[in-house]
This record gives C-alpha cells, sequence and structure tokens, in this order.
C-alpha cells in the first residue's frame, strides 16, 4: 500500500498501512485468511455496511487484525466466519490502543473462533456491536490481561458450549461494560482473575444446562449492576461468586431460574462481598434462593427471595463453613422476614405460624428456645450453635425441615419433620455430636430421601421416634461415619 488510497475507495482485502488514512470500503470482499491487517497509526476503515467474508477456504485468519497500533477506527461493516475452521476471531486486537469499533456486526462458527479478542490492549472503544457465535468455546468478547477499555451497547447470541461465557474477561482491570444483552447457551458472563471493572445494564438469558448468568471466579472489587437474568437449563445459577472472589458489589438485580438445581446466588470460598437490592425466584425442585459455602463476612441486604420448591437461603454443611455473614431485617424469604442472627444467647421464640414466619438461621448462638411454632417451607438452621431446646414445633419443609450444623447439646423433642422434595432430609446432623431427639415424627416424600441423617456425628441420642419415607430410594435413617449413637424405640 502506497497510500493512494487515502480517502478513497477499498475494493479488496489486504494490508492498511498509511498512518492517517481513511479507507472506505465499495463492495464486499471474501478472503481465504485474513482480510484486514490495520498497520499503522490513525488508521480508518469505514465499511458503509458490506460484508467481509474471511477464511473462506478454513485457512487461519481473522476478519480484521489490529495489532501493535494506536488510534484505529473501524465503523460499518458486516465481517462473516466464511468456514467452521477454529480459532478464527472476527476481530482480533492485540497490543493496540485507544481503537474504535462501532456499528457492525460479527459471525463466527468455528470452535474458539471469538466474535472479537482483545489482548495486552488499552483504553479502547466497542460501541453498537452485534456478535453471533455458535462454536464450541466461541466467546462473544475475550477480554485478557487488558484495563481501562469501554464497551457498551452489545448484543451477544454465542450458541457453542462454553464453560467460560459469552463475555470472558480474563486478568483485565477497570473495565467498563454497559447496555449488554446476552443470549447464551450456557455460561453468559465470566469473570476471572479481573478486578475493579464495572458492569452495569445487562440483560442475560441462558438455555443450557449448567449455565451461569454471572460467574466472578478470584476476581475483586468488581461492580456489578442493573443486572436481569434468566436461566432456563438445570444446574444453572443466576450469579456464582466463588475461589476467593473478594469485596464484588452487586446489586439493583433480578435473578429468575426456571429449572431444577438452579440457584439464584451461589457463593462459594469468597468473603466480603456486598449484596443489596435482589430480586430471586427460583421456579424447580432443589433450587435455593441463596446457597452459602464457606464464605464469610458478607453483607446481604434488601434481598426478596422466593425459592418456590426449595429453601430460600441454605448454608452448606461443611468443616470449614463459616456461618458469620449478615443478612439483616431488610431481606425477605416468600414475602416474609428472614431472621438471620449471629451470637444470640437465650433468645425465645414462641407460638408462631407460618403466616407469621419467614425463616430462621441461628449461628454460633446458645441457648435458644424454640417452642410452640408451626413453621412451613423453609428450613430451620443451627450452624455452630450449642444447647439449644426445640420442642413441640411443626416444620414442614420444600428442602430439609431441621440441619445441624457443628452444632451440639441441643434438645429436640416433640415435633414433626416433614420433606416434600426429592434428595432431602428430615433431619440433618453434619458434625454436630451429644444432641437429644425424643418423641419425633419424621416423613418424606421424595424420592431419595432420607427420614435422619448423620454424617461424622457422634453421641446422639435418638427415642420414641416414628419415620415414614414414600419415595423411590429412600432411607428411614442413615449414619455415616458416625459412632455411640444411642437408638431406641424407633419405627420406620
Amino acid at each position: 500500500d502506497n497510500g493512494s488510497l487515502i480517502q478513497n475507495n477499498v475494493t479488496e482485502c489486504g494490508i492498511l498501512n498509511t498512518s492517517n488514512a481513511v479507507y472506505t470500503l465499495q463492495n464486499n470482499v471474501t478472503s481465504n485468511g485474513t482480510c484486514f491487517s490495520i498497520a499503522a497509526n490513525n488508521i480508518t476503515l469505514d465499511g458503509q455496511g458490506f460484508m467481509i467474508n474471511y477464511s473462506a477456504n478454513g485457512s487461519l485468519g481473522y476478519g480484521i487484525n489490529i495489532t501493535g497500533i494506536r488510534n484505529a477506527s473501524i465503523m460499518n461493516l458486516i465481517i462473516v466466519q466464511g468456514s467452521s475452521v477454529s480459532n478464527n476471531p472476527g476481530i482480533v486486537v492485540y497490543s493496540s490502543n485507544y481503537s474504535r469499533v462501532f456499528n457492525s456486526s460479527i459471525s463466527t462458527y468455528g470452535g474458539g473462533s471469538y466474535g472479537l479478542s482483545l489482548t495486552n490492549a488499552y483504553s479502547n472503544t466497542l460501541l453498537n456491536i452485534s456478535i453471533n457465535t455458535t462454536g464450541a468455546s466461541a466467546y462473544g468478547i475475550s477480554i485478557s490481561s487488558s484495563s481501562l477499555n469501554n464497551f457498551s451497547c452489545i448484543n451477544m447470541s454465542v450458541l457453542g458450549s462454553s464453560n467460560r461465557g459469552a463475555l470472558f474477561i480474563s486478568s483485565g482491570f477497570n473495565n467498563s461494560l454497559s447496555e449488554l444483552n446476552i443470549f447464551a447457551n450456557a455460561t453468559a458472563s465470566y469473570l476471572q482473575s479481573g478486578n475493579s471493572n464495572v458492569l452495569h445494564n445487562v440483560s442475560i438469558v441462558t438455555i443450557g444446562s449448567s449455565g451461569i448468568g454471572v460467574r466472578v471466579w478470584s476476581s475483586s472489587y468488581n461492580i456489578l449492576s442493573e443486572f436481569s437474568i434468566n436461566t432456563f437449563g438445570s444446574g444453572s445459577t443466576g450469579f456464582t461468586i466463588d475461589s476467593t472472589s473478594i469485596s464484588n458489589n452487586i446489586s439493583n438485580s433480578s435473578v429468575i431460574t426456571y429449572n431444577s438445581s438452579s440457584d439464584g446466588i451461589y457463593l462459594s470460598q469468597s468473603n466480603s462481598n456486598i449484596f443489596s437490592n435482589i430480586s430471586i425466584i427460583t421456579m424447580d425442585s432443589l433450587s435455593k434462593g441463596v446457597f452459602i459455602s464457606s464464605s464469610s463476612a458478607n453483607v446481604f441486604s434488601y434481598l426478596n427471595i422466593n425459592a418456590t420448591n426449595s429453601t430460600d437461603v441454605y448454608i452448606s454443611p461443611t468443616v470449614n463453613s463459616n456461618c458469620n455473614n449478615s443478612m439483616d431485617g431488610t431481606n425477605t424469604v416468600s414475602g416474609k422476614p428472614l431472621n438471620y442472627t449471629i451470637g444470640s444467647r437465650g433468645m425465645i421464640i414462641n407460638g408462631l405460624n407460618y403466616t407469621q414466619s419467614g425463616q430462621y438461621i441461628f449461628a454460633y448462638a446458645t441457648n435458644i428456645s424454640i417452642t410452640n411454632n408451626n413453621f412451613a417451607k423453609n428450613s430451620l438452621i443451627f450452624c455452630f450453635s450449642n444447647n439449644s431446646i426445640i420442642s413441640n414445633n411443626t416444620i414442614i419443609s420444600s428442602d430439609n425441615p431441621l440441619y445441624l450444623f457443628n452444632t451440639t447439646s441441643s434438645n429436640i423433642s416433640s415435633i414433626l419433620l416433614g420433606s416434600l422434595s426429592s434428595n432431602a432430609y428430615g433431619a440433618y446432623l453434619y458434625y454436630s455430636n451429644s444432641n437429644i431427639f425424643s418423641n419425633i415424627s419424621i416423613f418424606t416424600n421424595g424420592s431419595t430421601a432420607y427420614g435422619a441423617y448423620l454424617y461424622y456425628s457422634n453421641t446422639n441420642t435418638f427415642s420414641n421416634i416414628s419415620i415414614s419415607t414414600n419415595g423411590s430410594t429412600a432411607y428411614g435413617m442413615y449414619i455415616r461415619n458416625s459412632n455411640l449413637s444411642r437408638i431406641s424405640n424407633v419405627t420406620i
């Protein structure tokens, strides 16, 4: 290129390497490999709505390659991968800064053929872009080791299988993304080791199994707001925050999951995150509203949780689970107050019925008295607590009526425990010792359900117990790695 095309017509693919040039495409163009390479600073390529058909014969190549330059502007293009060969992104931005891509569409068909790949790139802008990919692990947008980029008004449809997302941010910092619409077969957006990014006004639909609306993995100080997430596949979640993700702020959002084993928020091994003003609805069985595992010092406020066929808030029974999270009275479960108390001493709960009670969770509590109550739908959870009395209550749950996690020396008597779902337990003891159960009636209605399940729980006493299981592969009592318990007058 000798510069003769400055502000003149472009009619075929090639290398654009004259600084301060404006290239205007006059027709559809096709290339067997890469179509256009931007090889100088301050170049503008205006596609005028014409199509780039790249990698047409299956050779390695990109629609547009922007490497090692500054201030490129790409606009008004339809970019289409002409084959289904793998690892051929539509646009590659590598070690390039201050470039702009806008008013364009990208379609790819090969595995690993991202719509746009951004690596070691800073202060670039993406505006008004439509991206469609169908190959496996073909992200819509991949942002790697890149910072201070600004993306907005992006529509993505990513239909191939991928556990890393339509939007994948790896080691990206201080990027801003807003007004995104994502339709994904699997995970929609994935932050991996990315800190201080801002994602705002994002609409997500996932349709495949194990689809995640947003996954924040080993990432911190990110701000996520105004998300609308709908998941339709089984084993899906709205927000997954895991693997030592710290101090993220998630707010003003809604989550609806429609299939089984699909939680609204899944929080694992992550601390000091903030969740506020979030509406969560889960529609199917084994789908918790909020699932907490081995995480502490997280703050939840103004959450409206309705797990239609499961428990609204669940704390995973793991040995190193930390129940020290804050859920104040601004949170509701199934339209009723959530009562999550830490360090309570001598609290008395007496004479409530299901119209008044939401869910009760006691962490690090002592001498709690719960008597003459009628609880419906949710689980009663004791975590790292001791010396409590639970007497003359009825607890009918969509999930597991009674959990004792690392809880000792409590007296449970004269209660009815009922579980309505599969894979559930009437009474679940996990690393809980020296508790006394007497005059208890338990029923379960689902398959693979247990009347009582003891796991590494020793020296407990069961007497005058009646257990009825109605589903297939169900057990009256299941005792695993537990010793020295005394069991008498048990009818199954």
